[in-house]
């Protein structure tokens, strides 16, 4: 008699569970080819996919005293979606998941004209982009296999540790005295509490909405050679490409809000970087979040670059990205799911709708090639952040063969055009 396993769920899904009333709390990967993708080879892939990873073929159960993933029976794991119309394949992209329905990944395979689009979707509860990233290369991997090897089976990795325990071993004992010492963190989350954080010029939808408004998920593509370029301008200062965006998304907030300020936005950092290969033991939400917060009057831009650079050089020379938030998850895993719930609840309601928790930028990383490659390389992948509820917004950068793809998600009524769009243009024109 069949009997559903089950993983234990960790402190992070937990956490992003609570936060669902913030909008479309899913990830997404949109990978366009130049050739036609094999269906019936693809549906089977993705099939063994929920089995390589299987979280990804659970269900999210929260209960008053503990929360994990439930394995579903075969029968109810997802299946390849395959259209052949823009319409269909747009309202794939924007239809709501739910965890604790599962599973959680879902794919659609449009046939584009000559071109393929495959669409990867997953819960943000079980995965955050580099997990993401991470299925796509197994899903890849298991398709390309199945051409040499019809008969092959992935291995599960079902007794892979999922969790923030996985980096906090890594980070020297002799590093948390100065983690809880940087009063940086705990600065900006205070001066979050006491300001309207950064916004974007638009309506505010009610947390939690649906009818009226749907999610919208514009992008940019920056291509190499003007990335190039950004590279070399963004040199003198010891400056990335996230700081450039960063330093860019903070002079266009200024300049629509008209003020010279104090603006604040929040980062998100994959901690897989701590990782050896940079890689997780499987699917699982490894990032970490900072908030960096300067003055801007939206005209200086070169000043606002250098304010960007100082602050992610400090915290680089700290563990970014582990702060006194992420290295209290320990801590916090021993409290009652409910108990987490309703202190998330009380944020959620209180905290943002009338102080704010800023916009974010959350650096989706590099696509690598192997990642996106069936049959064939992929011409072009690009990654978008969950569509969240105005005023917030999340924009994302991700790259792919040296070009980058800036996006947004966010949410916007039926028939009226989205800021968003705006938005984009702005950071890429600053």
């Amino acid at each position: 008699m069949w009997a559903a396993r089950r993983i234990p769920a960790t402190v992070i899904d937990l956490a992003v569970a609570f936060c669902s009333k913030l909008g479309n709390i899913v990830v997404q990967l949109e990978v366009v080819f130049d050739h036609r993708l094999d269906e019936q080879r693809l549906a089977e892939a993705f099939i063994m996919l929920q089995e390589a990873h299987p979280v990804l073929g659970c269900r999210l159960v929260i209960k008053t005293w503990q929360g994990y993933w439930e394995e579903l029976p075969r029968e109810q794991r997802n299946h390849l979606i395959v259209v052949h119309d823009s319409s269909a394949y747009e309202a794939f992209r924007s239809e709501a998941l739910s965890a604790e329905r599962g599973p959680q990944v879902h794919a659609c395979l449009f046939h584009d004209g000559e071109d393929d689009r495959l669409l990867l979707k997953i819960t943000h509860e079980a995965s955050d982009a580099g997990g993401l990233k991470e299925t796509s290369r197994t899903l890849a991997e298991i398709y390309n296999r199945l051409l040499r090897e019809p008969t092959y089976r992935p291995v599960s990795d079902w007794n892979a540790q999922r969790g923030l325990g996985q980096v906090l071993r890594r980070i020297p004992p002799s590093a948390f005295p100065r983690i809880f010492a940087d009063l940086g963190f705990f600065r900006e989350t205070i001066e979050m509490a006491r300001q309207d954080a950064v916004r974007t010029p638009s309506a505010t939808a009610p947390l939690g909405s649906a009818g009226e408004w749907g999610p919208h998920l514009p992008y940019r593509v920056v291509d190499r050679e003007r990335v190039n370029q950004l590279r070399h301008y963004g040199r003198a200062d010891g400056a990335t490409i996230n700081d450039l965006f960063l330093a860019a998304m903070f002079r266009t907030i200024a300049q629509l809000q008209g003020s010279n300020a104090h603006h604040q936005l929040a980062l998100t950092v994959d901690l897989r970087r701590y990782l050896p290969q940079g890689r997780g033991a499987t699917v699982d939400d490894l990032s970490g979040i900072e908030f960096v917060g300067l003055d801007s009057d939206g005209q200086d831009f070169a000043k606002n670059l250098r304010q960007v650079v100082a602050a992610t050089r400090a915290r680089k020379k700290n563990f970014i990205g582990i702060n006194g938030f992420t290295a209290l998850v320990p801590l916090i895993r021993p409290f009652p799911p409910r108990l987490i719930q309703m202190v998330m609840n009380m944020f959620i309601r209180r905290v943002i709708p009338s102080a704010g928790i800023p916009s974010a930028l959350t650096n989706m990383g590099e696509i690598r090639p192997e990642m996106v490659h069936f049959d064939r390389p992929a011409r072009l992948a690009y990654m978008f952040p969950p569509p969240i509820y105005p005023p917030m917004c999340a924009a994302g950068i991700s790259g792919h063969k040296g070009a980058v793809v800036l996006s947004s998600g966010t949410f916007v009524r039926a028939g009226e055009v989205s800021p968003a769009e705006r938005f984009l243009d702005l950071v890429l024109s600053n």
